[in-house]
């Protein structure tokens, strides 16, 4: 599911013309305390496996552009549909013609693929279990810009 980011959504009127839509953000997902320890938003433990797949788009009239994705959409052809960092920017952008009318574009993201992956902690004390962050992601420096493009 494809989740708005706050504060990066526009609502205009516009004639016939070309738009110029461009969408960045910093994307960070959570640490944890310890290699087996507890996930948290100040974490500094960062394994690889632990993190989510993101992909970001550009929404115009509550439909996602599918050019505008980045972090892959042919599943049998990319072998990752998704960025895994724990930090990163992602920026997408794109021009097109756009029929004249009221317009809401926004900048979205979501998760692909398992949402954690932490993996199995095994110790002579405890048996091997499956840890899963209730984290997530989130975005930050985040911007839209949105030009008419006219003759």
């Amino acid at each position: 599911t494809w989740t708005p980011i706050e504060n990066c959504s526009v609502t205009f009127t516009s004639p016939d013309c070309l738009l110029w839509i461009h969408g960045t953000a910093q994307f960070t997902q959570p640490g944890a305390t310890a290699i087996n320890g507890v996930t948290t938003d100040v974490g500094n433990v960062w394994n690889p496996e632990y993190f989510v797949l993101i992909q970001v788009a550009i929404q115009i009239d509550n439909y996602v552009i599918p050019e505008s994705i980045v972090g892959g959409t042919e599943t049998d052809n990319d072998k990752a549909s998704g960025t895994k960092q724990p930090m990163f920017p992602a920026g997408t952008s794109l021009v097109l013609p756009i029929a004249a009318g009221q317009h809401t574009v926004t900048l979205v993201a979501r998760a692909v693929g398992a949402i954690v992956d932490k993996g199995t902690i095994a110790t002579p004390a405890t048996p091997a279990v499956t840890e899963q962050s209730p984290w997530g992601f989130y975005a930050s420096c985040r911007e839209l810009i949105c030009l008419e493009m006219r003759r």
